[in-house]
């Protein structure tokens, strides 16, 4: 009897499934395309309430990789940088929930969480959300400019809030670095038709602009160039890593190194020439033995080293043979172009550049004027949540009536928004971070939590040198979401060290040749 009851209710669940998912289909085949993503989105959102944590987080990221970009770039979704920010709404709203319900740590436990660089970079952190606080309420923000600016510095909290508590762990991430190197292989199929088919077509000046892969942008406007090429370089340096430690076949890494650097080679992105060797260095570093193969001895990896730099050479070329006048010094003399290259980002007399937008240090230097010698807590403070922000539903107070972008980096906008406090507070917490990766690196667990560790360390650096670049933290989730994925990658290890994990626990590797290939087939 009670299995025939089951066998009914097996039956009305699957009716019920088959129903709404005919609904769902009807929908999305009668809805136009804004509207159909919107129905995903939903239903997404509503995903994310009740899935196990390991598919919420794969589900994130894949909506962050493969959905975000490609919505706004050919979908015409100018609003779907929203998804992963809602998203990381929902998923505090489960660290809340799920979290308050697990099991209280001992003193002892809670007391090591909060040692050494980590318990400094929250101080840090508690002091930028302080000074945001009170110079918000100091300059009368309201409150739907504080929710509309403020996402970037709070709604994604979420996922690194769910590694401190061990509801996601390190080991939820062991197929991160394959899943990187298909990502790779996909974005530099977009790469290539974005260049052939799209970009020609643009016209103007800078058709280049129109390649962004897989990231926002506008195929008639300008895109997340810089951002696409600093996710792609580091997601090409974890595979890469990844192979080194043994956890992947030498084929994925292949795929990995030479899909970022197509990439690279198509679009207009300088600063690929500069942290491609950057990223090499803490790739080819081994603090320990413990994850080092025995090939790569120092021989080996100076080959690499100068492997990586004929490439960072070779960008170069590419980026002078298809994208400089044809005729010019610049075309026609590498050391020329990039000659060119620095005189125009270190110009210090330029305040902005022949299409009215404000340079780099331009853009330091207007918001050095503007400050009163007398308004210390502008200087200090800043001008609150959103101040340079332009948005249709509650504009910045700083850009009111300006014709000009003020916040053309990140450092800038946290300056304006921030004061010197903010900036330096959130540079501090990074460090604090990055010193704690570095620590726990030299003494890794398992090869993987090394090589999660590594790449926590080399994506909070290279936020942390974009913030001069771009605003690439402020004007897309993709940077963002990458940063705190590390931030919550150290947070993990460092609770699973704490928990006594028994996953984690070390394991004894005489030799460097001792190290188990579990390659990825």
């Amino acid at each position: 009897m009670a299995l025939r009851l089951g066998a009914w209710a097996s039956a009305a669940w699957l009716v019920l499934a088959g129903s709404v998912a005919l609904f769902i289909g009807t929908l999305l085949a009668a809805l136009p395309l804004q509207g159909a993503a919107l129905l995903l989105a939903l239903g997404a959102f509503l995903g994310v309430l009740v899935a196990p944590w390991p598919v919420l987080l794969w589900g994130f990221l894949a909506t962050v990789a493969f959905l975000v970009g490609p919505l706004q770039y050919a979908g015409g979704f100018s609003k779907a940088f929203w998804l992963p920010y809602l998203m990381g709404v929902l998923m505090g709203v489960r660290v809340l929930t799920d979290g308050l319900g697990a099991r209280p740590q001992s003193p002892s436990v809670a007391m090591r969480r909060l040692d050494g660089p980590m318990c400094m970079g929250w101080a840090l952190m508690g002091v930028l959300g302080l000074v945001a606080a009170v110079s918000s309420a100091a300059h009368g923000v309201g409150l739907l400019q504080a929710v509309v600016a403020g996402k970037e510095y709070l709604f994604l909290w979420g996922l690194p809030l769910a590694f401190s508590l061990g509801l996601l762990n390190t080991d939820h991430l062991k197929r991160l670095w394959p899943a990187m190197a298909v990502w790779l292989a996909v974005q530099v199929l977009v790469v290539v038709w974005q260049r052939l088919v799209v970009a020609p077509h643009r016209g103007g000046d800078a058709p280049w602009d129109a390649v962004v892969g897989l990231f926002a942008g506008n195929a008639n406007g300008a895109g997340g160039s810089g951002t696409m090429a600093m996710v792609s370089l580091w997601a090409a340096a974890c595979v890469m890593t990844a192979w080194r430690a043994g956890l992947l076949r030498w084929p994925w890494a292949a795929m990995a190194a030479a899909s970022a650097l197509a990439a690279c080679a198509l679009a207009e992105v300088k600063v690929a020439v500069l942290l491609l060797p950057l990223l090499a260095v803490v790739v080819l570093y081994e603090p320990t033995t413990a994850v080092r193969q025995a090939a790569w001895n120092f021989p080996m990896r100076a080959l690499g080293g100068l492997g990586v730099l004929c490439a960072s050479l070779a960008l170069m070329w590419a980026h002078q043979q298809q994208f400089s006048a044809s005729g010019s010094a610049d075309s026609n003399s590498s050391l020329r172009y990039a000659q060119t290259v620095m005189e125009r980002n270190l110009d210090t007399q330029s305040v902005a550049d022949e299409h009215g937008q404000l340079t780099r240090l331009g853009a330091l230097q207007y918001w050095w004027k503007r400050q009163s010698v007398s308004d210390m807590p502008g200087w200090t403070m800043g001008h609150g949540i959103g101040a340079v922000r332009r948005s249709n539903l509650a504009p910045g107070s700083v850009v009111r009536g300006l014709r000009i972008e003020p916040g053309r980096s990140s450092a800038v906008i946290l300056l304006w928004e921030t004061g010197v406090l903010g900036l330096l507070s959130w540079v501090g917490f990074s460090l604090a971070w990055m010193v704690a990766a570095a620590r726990m690196m030299s003494a890794p667990k398992s090869p993987h939590e090394a090589v999660c560790l590594k790449a926590a360390f080399m994506i909070i650096g290279v936020t942390l040198l974009s913030l001069p670049y771009g605003a690439d933290l402020f004007e897309a989730p993709h940077l963002a979401v990458a940063y705190l994925l590390g931030v919550g990658m150290v947070w993990g290890a460092h609770h699973q060290r704490c928990q006594g994990t028994q996953s984690l626990q070390p394991t004894r590797m005489s030799a460097p040749v001792d190290v188990p290939l579990r390659g990825v087939t």
